[in-house]
Formats: structure tokens, C-alpha cells, sequence
């Protein structure tokens, strides 16, 4: 029996939470999606009740997110527009600048830098928002992307879109 449990975040307008990926290289960080978004949310356990990033890129219903296996700043996220993009949060590209939120890293970076660069939510800031490094569409009639699977060593994505299965070489 589970004897300890606590509840670390909580969606702001208390939409169900779908999707949760956990960074295996990072255990600090988890990814975050809520039901019919089309963001992901980041956040960081030792910063609990807030999402320390945004990430803001698919423009309909995020399906699928994964983390890289090796590198800890590498997310992969799949959606309803038919895009399978690839986020580089240790290293983020900045959509835009949010409530003072700053473009800085979030997995990799030490607590203490990422309170210098004020990525880790603790002031109260609104989150960063960040755009994706990378964008691919696998279908070629740009089919809703179900769901994606990273390979143990990161070099392969396997993707569902349509009745095919893709491998996307990262």
C-alpha cells in the first residue's frame, strides 16, 4: 500500500492531466500535459505548484511526450496537427518572454543558476514560454500523430500517425 503520497501541481483552470513523463536522466523534472492543450508543461519537483516552463508549439491537442534517454534537455512531444517536435529545454529557444519569466535552462542547469536566470518559478514569476528546436511532420497527408516511443540509446523515434508506424532518425 502506497503510505505517502503528495501533490506537487495542480492545473491552474483544473483541467485533467493526460499525459506525465518523468526525465529519467534528470528525475527532478517531469513533463506535464493537460487535456485538450496544445502546451506542455514543465515541472520541477523541488519547486512544487508551478510550472517552471511552457512549452508552446503544436496549435492543436498534444497526444504524446517523451524524453530523451541520454540528455536530459531533450523532450519530444506528437499531436493532433501532425507534428512530432523535438524541444531543447536545457538549452531553450525563447517564444517569448512571460510575467518576467526568463529564457534560460531548466534540466541540466544547477538550482542556483536557474534561480540566477529565474527559470525556476520559485519568484513567483509566470513561466517562460519556449518554442520547439525542431519540427517534423511524418504523414504525408499530415495525419493526427497518436503516440511516439524514443529508442534506449535516443537515436530513433518511432511515431504513430495515420495506420503507419515511422522511424524518424534524431
Amino acid at each position: 500500500a502506497l503510505e505517502h503520497s503528495t501533490i506537487i501541481y495542480e492545473h491552474p483552470q483544473s483541467a485533467p492531466l493526460l499525459r506525465v513523463a518523468w526525465n529519467r536522466q534528470d528525475p527532478n523534472y517531469l513533463a506535464v500535459v493537460a487535456y485538450e492543450s496544445h502546451t506542455i508543461s514543465i515541472l520541477d519537483v523541488r519547486v512544487p505548484s508551478v510550472a517552471v516552463a511552457e512549452l508552446a508549439g503544436h496549435t492543436t491537442c498534444v497526444n504524446a511526450v517523451a524524453w530523451h534517454p541520454k540528455n536530459s534537455g531533450y523532450l519530444f512531444s506528437a499531436g493532433d496537427d501532425g507534428r512530432v517536435l523535438v524541444w531543447d529545454v536545457g538549452a531553450p529557444t525563447p517564444a517569448r518572454k512571460v510575467g518576467g519569466g526568463a529564457a534560460g535552462t531548466v534540466p541540466g542547469g544547477t538550482p542556483q543558476q536557474q534561480q540566477q536566470q529565474g527559470t525556476n518559478g520559485s519568484n513567483g514569476a509566470d513561466p517562460a514560454i519556449y518554442a520547439p528546436l525542431l519540427a517534423h511532420v511524418p504523414h504525408q497527408n499530415g495525419a493526427e500523430v497518436e503516440n511516439l516511443a524514443v529508442s534506449m540509446v535516443g537515436d530513433w523515434i518511432a511515431v504513430s500517425a495515420g495506420d503507419q508506424v515511422k522511424l524518424l532518425r534524431v
